[in-house]
């Protein structure tokens, strides 16, 4: 499912882009550590109980965010558009996923590794991650449906 072409220019380099101030060699940085996966509808992006591996970025289609309710029923507890975020909170908080998400039509993501965006070296880019979460949670609310 993984495409070496990138379809994925409007989560990093859009005009709406959440690191459009970057600079290019920061955006470089970015572009060398991310992948595009499509989606057909219904497929899971993640499950509950996964490891984040990166930033998602829904760069078409939509998705459901579920969690399961009582009697094991899915309760929706969002939908995401592009150019949305799914699955961050669990990222900055270094936990594992407490939702599911599935493609609800055919979709296409990217997703930027955590390795990037955290880095452990000097030298790398430098994104503070509390303003990196707050800028994410701010970019989700309006993607929301």
């Amino acid at each position: 499912m993984l495409k070496k072409k990138s379809f994925c220019e409007n989560c990093i380099d859009g005009k709406e882009s959440i690191f459009s101030k970057l600079s290019l060699e920061d955006k470089d940085i970015l572009h060398q550590n991310h992948y595009c996966t499509s989606y057909k509808k219904g497929e899971t992006i993640y499950r509950q109980g996964d490891k984040p591996t990166g930033l998602i970025c829904l760069s078409s289609g939509k998705v459901k965010v579920i969690k399961e309710g009582v009697g094991g029923r899915e309760q929706i507890v969002r939908m995401s558009k592009p150019i949305g975020f799914i699955g961050y909170r669990a990222l900055f908080a270094g936990g594992p996923y407490i939702s599911t998400a599935v493609a609800i039509e055919d979709s296409k993501i990217c997703i930027i590794k955590k390795d990037a965006l955290f880095p452990q070296r000097s030298g790398e880019l430098t994104i503070d991650p509390m303003e990196l979460e707050t800028t994410v949670s701010v970019r989700v609310q309006k993607s929301t449906t």
